[in-house]
């Protein structure tokens, strides 16, 4: 989460976002919001997915598991049926 809010995830009012000068906060309009997220989803996958699919297996060790967790994880094809 440190990371979404370090690229602009929480809106800001204008007057916040003039003072912020060039940082590289959410998009308001909706079509660059949504390639903003695409983007933020992009550098998740690449820097977190195999981290957060280890903490996955080691809860599911310990019979703790979420049902929409392992069907994401299934989707993409990361573990078994």
């Amino acid at each position: 989460m440190e990371d979404l809010y370090m690229h602009g995830w929480k809106q800001y009012s204008e007057e916040d976002r003039k003072k912020m000068g060039g940082m590289n906060l959410m998009p308001n309009d909706p079509e660059s919001a949504s390639k903003w997220t695409e983007s933020r989803s992009g550098y998740f996958r690449w820097k977190f997915i195999k981290q957060a699919l280890e903490i996955r297996n080691e809860f599911a060790q310990l019979h703790l598991r979420d049902q929409r967790l392992d069907d994401f994880f299934k989707y993409q094809g990361m573990i078994g049926k």
